[in-house]
């Protein structure tokens, strides 16, 4: 841990014009219910967030190819492949900076 150099009365230091380094060290403590509980919701989050977006693009399919042949001019095929890679690469990330590290501090707290 830091140690913080705090003066006895810091009202006093501020009203005498005493500078110190008692700033320097600040910083949030997390304890490991609390990374938990961010996690937790952090995944809750991002999987209501994914399974919107597939449903969005599973049942506006048509749509949402209109909106990016504009903008691209892609064919159906590659905009196929490349929603299906969005897909699979948006779950991966939740799995791996979300999931996982909640079940690890799971794990850790259950200890």
């Amino acid at each position: 841990m830091c140690q913080r150099d705090t003066p006895a009365n810091p009202i006093t230091s501020v009203r005498s014009g005493e500078t110190s380094n008692r700033h320097i060290c600040e910083r949030i403590v997390m304890d490991i219910q609390s990374l938990t509980a961010f996690f937790k919701w952090r995944t809750t989050i991002n999987i209501a967030v994914f399974a919107l977006l597939t449903i969005v693009i599973l049942v506006f399919p048509d749509y949402i190819y209109s909106l990016h042949d504009k903008m691209f001019n892609l064919p159906r095929e590659a905009f196929n492949i490349a929603v299906y890679s969005f897909l699979g690469l948006f779950e991966l990330i939740i799995l791996a900076f979300s999931f996982v590290p909640y079940v690890a501090l799971r794990v850790v707290r259950s200890r």
